[in-house]
Parts: structure tokens; C-alpha cells; sequence
């Protein structure tokens, strides 16, 4: 709860920062007063929670149908509907934040203008977010600081999450079918893994390496409640499991503590195995 609230602090705080740049940057100097500036902060943020509106809507209805997509077909489709929105909503604020209707020059001017801006940086966001999704946003973020340049040692804890019978399920599935089971399976516990701090560090077959630094809330038992918010999503997909494939994913995992000068195999035997 506390990361979300961060998250959205973060997320207001920047796109007013974004409103107010945009006025300092483009807008006529001779209207650049605290009134105007304000309106044009709260322009941004409405913007940008209309943005978020369309992605989060999206994830939480579309994304099943949109997993066949190829990637840039989904991208792109996301942006033009988020540049539709925005830039409705964008005209719509104009006359509420104003209180004028803005003339037809701004029409012919501004509106193509903050149409283009818009699909441009939902194209940039919805390849972040994507990229993000796949490697995780700290790996990313170290990616980009240039940090895995110079290997350093970190204290880890890393869950192994592996599907029982898969062996079974793949002579009865077939080759194909079994490869989009597991896709499906990747795609539900991505969302339950981000939420609880998890970095996906790899795929192998069909199990999932996790991994967490080790920190206070992880030490808490947030690794542990991570593996029961997958088994409840899994759960609650069952029918759709069910539907598609005719089998729920059965899964167990381990979790293993890598302290940072002892042998890997050292702590092997500490690790901890929770079934369902």
C-alpha cells in the first residue's frame, strides 16, 4: 500500500511538473502569471490521469485478448487510443480550467500538436512499461546507471516457483498448446510478483527464478506472501485455465537465501519448500 502511494505521488507530482513546463516552454510569455501556471499543472495532471485511466483499463480488461498481438500492433493500438483521449479530454479541461472555449486557431494549432505529443510518448511509455514488465524496473534501472559494468556482491533471496507435472501436461497438451500454457501462466503471476517487490530473473522451461534484495520488509516475509498472492491469482483464473486447457497449473516453489560471502552451496540445505 505505502509503494502505491509513492508510486502515485510520484506519478502526480510529475505530471505537474510536466503542465507547468509545457506552459513556461510554448505558451505566450505575457500570460505566464501563478493563476495560468497552476492551470496548466492541474492540465497535466488531468491529462496524465486519463492516460493512466486507459493504460490501467488496458491491463485489467484487454490484456488477455491482446496477448496474441504482435508487440508493436499492441503498442501502437494503445497509444492511438490513448492520444483519442487525451487529447478529448485535453479540449475538455481548456473550457473548464479557463473558462473559454478555446478558438478555432488553437484547433488548427495546438490540437494536432498535443495529438502527436500524446501517441509519441504512449509509444515511449508503452515500450517502457513492456520493458519494464519483461526484465523488472530495478533491473532496468541499474541497466541504464551502467551498474552491472562492475559486478558487485548483494545479499539476495530468490524463489524458484516450478509447475508440477509438466512433463504429463505437455504429452497431453502437445508442443504448442503447452508453450501458450505456460505463456499464460508467465502473463497471471507477473502482475502478483511486481506488486510484492519480486524481479523476474529468468525463465527456464517451465520454472520462474524470482529474486528480492535482501531488505526488512523481504526479511518480513514479503517473498512469502508473494508465492500465496500467485496462488490466488492462479486460483482465481482457474475457469479460464479450465476452458482453454482443461488443467489449472499445479505449482510448487522454494525459496534460498544468497548471503554475500558465503558459498552458494553453504545455504542450499536452509532453503524452505511450500507446496499447494
Amino acid at each position: 500500500m505505502r509503494r502505491q502511494f509513492a508510486q502515485l505521488a510520484i506519478f502526480t507530482v510529475t505530471a505537474f511538473a510536466i503542465g507547468v513546463a509545457y506552459r513556461y516552454l510554448w505558451d505566450d510569455p505575457s500570460e505566464a502569471s501563478v493563476a495560468n501556471y497552476l492551470g496548466s499543472g492541474a492540465h497535466g495532471m488531468g491529462l496524465a490521469a486519463c492516460g493512466l485511466g486507459a493504460h490501467l483499463y488496458f491491463n485489467a480488461r484487454l490484456s488477455k485478448r491482446l496477448q496474441r498481438w504482435p508487440l508493436l500492433a499492441e503498442i501502437a493500438l494503445r497509444a492511438a487510443v490513448m492520444a483519442i483521449a487525451v487529447s478529448t479530454i485535453a479540449t475538455g479541461l481548456q473550457v473548464a480550467l479557463y473558462d473559454r472555449r478555446p478558438p478555432s486557431a488553437w484547433f488548427l494549432a495546438e490540437f494536432p500538436r498535443i495529438v502527436a505529443i500524446t501517441f509519441v510518448l504512449s509509444v515511449l511509455f508503452g515500450a517502457f512499461f513492456e520493458l519494464t514488465r519483461l526484465i523488472g524496473g530495478r533491473v532496468l534501472l541499474n541497466v541504464i546507471l551502467g551498474r552491472y559494468r562492475y559486478p558487485t556482491r548483494e545479499e539476495r533471496v530468490l524463489m524458484f516457483i516450478d509447475l508440477s507435472g509438466s512433463t504429463a501436461l505437455a504429452e497431453a497438451l502437445g508442443e504448442v498448446r503447452m508453450q501458450t500454457f505456460l505463456h499464460a501462466f508467465s502473463f497471471d503471476i507477473d502482475d502478483p510478483i511486481v506488486a510484492h517487490g519480486g524481479e523476474i530473473h529468468a525463465y527456464v522451461g517451465d520454472e520462474v527464478i524470482v529474486t528480492w534484495p535482501l531488505t526488512p520488509r523481504v526479511s518480513a516475509g514479503c517473498c512469502i506472501d508473494c508465492f500465496f498472492a500467485v496462488a490466488d491469482t492462479v486460483a482465481k483464473n482457474a475457469k479460464s485455465y479450465e476452458q482453454k486447457f482443461g488443467s489449472v497449473p499445479q505449482f510448487r516453489a522454494a525459496l534460498l537465501r544468497l548471503p554475500k560471502r558465503e558459498p552458494v552451496v553453504a545455504t542450499a540445505l536452509n532453503c524452505a519448500t511450500i507446496r499447494i
